[in-house]
């Protein structure tokens, strides 16, 4: 037996708000469910990505310090401040760069050009065997009148090799791998002694052919602190020029027992492999520095900013390359 209940007014008002509750909370749950749940899950990975990463980052720009300080701690240079304090000349040591700069700036200064010098052997073209007097179009009197007119660079060559002492061509570390290539000069300055060598042998004449070769190789040993790959391949360069030149002279002339034991000398006195260290201690300063952004501006670096305030970015890659190239 069913009975009719009266409902009053206030609990029908009850009733009808319970059931917008109800509504409300399933539009939501709905809203929440599909729509900020996710996204508050993707928030989440990508702040803990970030903090991952920053803390990764933090942790590779700790231990880039721990390996400059390892770096320094050995007497090797790795900052713009260490750079310019190593690539100089040691207290105590003559310093020839004022001769070999004049020497290089010299050399520039030759203008060939559309002149009659266009077919000189060695500075100019290969070939070389036309310096021989006997051969059909010998260019031996050109290139004796090349050297006479610009017997300025020739001297000036001389005068730096004669001097004992310590060169170091000014690199702007600052700069760091746009930073100019100082030795490409040399090459020039050395075709014009390697001329010189050449046509002294043509003339018979083997004390200014030794006196050429030796300033060849005190060219060689002027470059041998430069601090890039690039600078040692230049050097190794004008080693061969000059070891050629050697073994042209020797085949060619008689000579005394004290020139003999010079180009001995001249010829020991080279350290190739010294250069290659040298070379890379640069490239890893150089190349540390690259890992740096810097502010417009001047950089002229201090003890108190050695990297002239450069902010180091992408630790983790420079981490890398410092563990590579002690390698």
């Amino acid at each position: 037996m069913i009975t009719n209940v009266d409902v009053t007014p206030a609990a029908a008002d009850r009733q009808a708000r319970a059931a917008r509750w109800a509504s409300r909370f399933g539009w939501w749950f709905y809203v929440t469910v599909m729509v900020v749940a996710p996204f508050a899950l993707v928030l989440a990975g990508v702040v803990g990505v970030f903090v991952w990463w920053k803390l990764a980052d933090l942790k590779a720009a700790h231990e880039v310090k721990l390996e400059v300080a390892r770096i320094q701690a050995l007497g090797e240079p790795a900052t713009i401040y260490d750079l310019y304090a190593w690539h100089r000349v040691p207290d105590g040591t003559n310093d020839t760069t004022a001769l070999w700069l004049s020497a290089l700036a010299t050399a520039d200064a030759i203008q060939i050009g559309n002149t009659k010098f266009m077919d000189v052997p060695i500075v100019v073209t290969s070939k070389r065997d036309t310096l021989a007097a006997d051969h059909p179009q010998s260019t031996l009197d050109l290139a004796e009148d090349f050297l006479k007119v610009n017997d300025r660079a020739v001297q000036a060559a001389l005068a730096a090799a004669r001097e004992q002492g310590k060169c170091r061509l000014p690199v702007a570390f600052e700069a760091g791998v746009a930073a100019l290539c100082s030795t490409q000069r040399a090459r020039g300055l050395a075709r014009i002694m390697s001329l010189r060598t050449h046509v002294a042998i043509e003339r018979d004449n083997p004390e200014t052919a030794v006196e050429s070769v030796e300033a060849t190789l005190a060219l060689a040993r002027a470059i041998d602190h430069q601090p890039t790959i690039v600078d040692l391949l230049v050097r190794i360069a004008i080693i061969g020029v000059a070891l050629g030149d050697v073994e042209s002279l020797l085949n060619r002339l008689e000579l005394s027992d004290v020139q003999l034991a010079r180009l001995q000398a001249g010829v020991q006195a080279l350290e190739i492999q010294d250069s290659l260290t040298t070379a890379l201690l640069g490239e890893r300063g150089i190349g540390y520095h690259e890992f740096h952004q810097f502010s417009p501006g001047p950089r002229i670096a201090t003890a108190a900013q050695p990297m002239a305030g450069g902010k180091l970015t992408r630790p983790a890659d420079c981490r890398f390359y410092l563990a590579l190239m002690q390698e």
